[in-house]
């Protein structure tokens, strides 16, 4: 039984509404900057809250590392926590992490010394985590490459076009499907 679940933000738990998935999620923030804005472009993910709820209840300690625009460490961290309870999903994270913006909007390689640094937090073994993304190179990597299991959420065209994508054997088509990797 996994103890922490790693979760990406962005095309993970929420996305923008009008892409109908088929463009990258963190395009939302190439438009006008205004954090506000930005959210009020983006829409949970069919049955986030059920499944932080019901990971919760079993126990289950939460993390997210999600890649926010800002500039400063303290501008990123706060970016996050506001979406967070802009989507009502704050109280279910035990550990929020907002890496930054490097090239192409992926993840930089510190993503996974970030998910050593919450296992270290938490007193957990790598053998009790599980990171579930939409990318891989910016989540399923960092997360092989911290030594913890990953999943990946599958069905969105963007993503498509990254073909090192087939070689991920553990997918989900919905946030609720990572109970059979528990």
């Amino acid at each position: 039984m996994k103890k922490i679940i790693f979760f990406d933000g962005d095309g993970t738990l929420w996305y923008p509404r009008k892409t109908k998935f088929s463009a990258p999620p963190w395009i939302v923030y190439e438009k006008d900057g205004d954090m506000h804005a930005e959210m009020k472009r983006q829409m949970l993910m069919p049955n986030v809250k059920e499944t932080l709820r019901s990971l919760k209840k079993r126990g289950i300690r939460l993390a997210i590392i999600s890649t926010q625009p800002d500039r400063t460490k303290a501008e990123r961290d706060a970016r996050l926590h506001t979406k967070l309870k802009h989507f009502g999903i704050a109280q279910f994270f035990d550990y929020v992490e907002a890496s930054k913006v490097v090239a192409h909007h992926k993840k930089p390689d510190s993503k996974d010394n970030e998910i050593l640094k919450i296992l270290k937090k938490a007193h957990l073994p790598k053998s009790s985590a599980l990171m579930v993304g939409d990318q891989y190179g910016g989540d399923y990597v960092p997360a092989k490459k911290a030594g913890i299991s990953a999943v990946m959420i599958d069905g969105f065209t963007y993503e498509r076009k990254d073909l090192r994508h087939l070689r991920v054997r553990r997918k989900i088509t919905d946030i609720g499907g990572i109970f059979k990797y528990l």
